[in-house]
């Protein structure tokens, strides 16, 4: 990959680099804020000053893949993520959380619409159809035991 221009040689993807510096700033203050960190203590934890942090979160600098392990790893959040788009404006620290409701079978569909990267869109549509078929042989199977 060529540095800057956000374009790939091989598989001609573009992407806009900065759009993605800020969402990853943006889940690493969301997730610092609802740990109850302060900027300055995630800094001396990590090895960076406070001042740096706050370029990181507000998507002005690269973070480094160990530096944002170490983070994730402080603030106890799955590094995966950081990487996992959410809604505008929000974080999805409740997305990982087993019991939330399930939302409903129409707000499932829209999401699923809003997926605009065709492979991606595919991908999921597997996961959902490999998903359904083991719980059909599941409850065809009946309990085991």
């Amino acid at each position: 990959m060529r540095a800057g221009n956000g374009k790939s040689s091989g598989d001609n993807i573009f992407f806009d680099d900065l759009a993605t510096k800020r969402a990853i700033g943006r889940k690493i203050r969301a997730f610092r804020l609802d740990r109850g960190i302060y900027r300055l203590k995630l800094g001396d934890l990590v090895g960076v000053s406070d001042h740096q942090i706050m370029k990181y979160e507000l998507g002005q600098d690269h973070i480094s893949a160990g530096l944002l392990w170490k983070i994730c790893s402080i603030l106890r959040c799955p590094i995966d993520s950081i990487f996992i788009p959410t809604e505008i404006g929000r974080v999805g620290l409740e997305a990982a959380q087993d019991d939330a409701p399930l939302p409903d079978e129409q707000a499932i569909l829209a999401a699923f619409r809003r997926i605009t990267p065709p492979e991606v869109r595919m991908r999921v549509a597997r996961l959902i159809l490999s998903l359904a078929a083991q719980g059909a042989e599941a409850e065809r199977d009946g309990p085991e035991g």
